[in-house]
């Protein structure tokens, strides 16, 4: 659950551990056609994780048919009201962006064909957290939707340049995220480029000591 960011669903908002409503929502790829193409699916689970139910909806991006293409690799988040926010990778000619979509029952339907997001991408994962920091004007921002990804650039679906290390903050409840920071500057590795040995794949994040964070990829 954790490497693949399985999302606990809050009690006050459905999930309520083995009573009926949905506790946990898991993100999944699939093979959709006999080319390879990838679509998103979910699994959820009603009694705290004794059993699994596939969503109804599959998530697609388009009509792609070729080896990889289409929709993989999500990140869940769940909004205040209760919505499910869902970013994935988009594999397709032309795409820049991450694919979004969104689930109002706590992940056992989704908008489907997913939506174009507005956060530049290549070819990798996304991580999606709550996270307490201080603001710009000194006010404590706490649960504040965070995001994390490698390739904040324009080279797109085709592309693998998953550089640098990209850091954002939304307070629109996951529309749009801003602030976007790359956590490699004025670093050593400010210097990497693009091999086999420096790309930004599967970020991981956990906060500690208060403001301190332990981030992996």
């Amino acid at each position: 659950l954790a490497g693949n960011d399985g999302n606990n669903t809050d009690p006050a908002k459905g999930g309520d551990e083995k009573g009926g409503a949905v506790d946990f929502v898991f993100p999944m790829g699939a093979q959709y056609n006999n080319n390879g193409a990838f679509c998103g699916r979910v699994a959820y689970t009603r009694d705290g994780g004794l059993s699994w139910h596939y969503s109804d909806s599959l998530i697609t991006f388009g009509n792609e048919t070729a080896f990889e293409g289409g929709v993989s690799e999500a990140t869940i988040l769940e909004r205040e009201d209760g919505t499910l926010v869902y970013y994935a990778r988009c594999q397709s000619s032309g795409v820049d962006n991450f694919t979004i979509s969104y689930s109002l029952d706590h992940g056992v339907t989704w908008l489907t064909p997913g939506l174009t997001s507005s956060i530049y991408t290549t070819n990798t994962q996304a991580l999606m957290m709550t996270y307490d920091f201080d603001g710009f004007d000194g006010n404590r921002l706490t649960g504040e939707p965070i995001f994390m990804w490698g390739g904040n650039n324009v080279l797109g679906g085709n592309s693998y340049m998953r550089m640098p290390l990209n850091f954002a903050v939304s307070t629109n409840g996951m529309d749009t995220f801003r602030n976007i920071q790359n956590i490699f500057s004025e670093t050593f590795m400010d210097d990497y480029t693009y091999t086999a040995d420096h790309y930004i794949t599967n970020p991981s994040i956990q906060q500690i000591n208060g403001d301190n964070m332990y981030i992996a990829y």
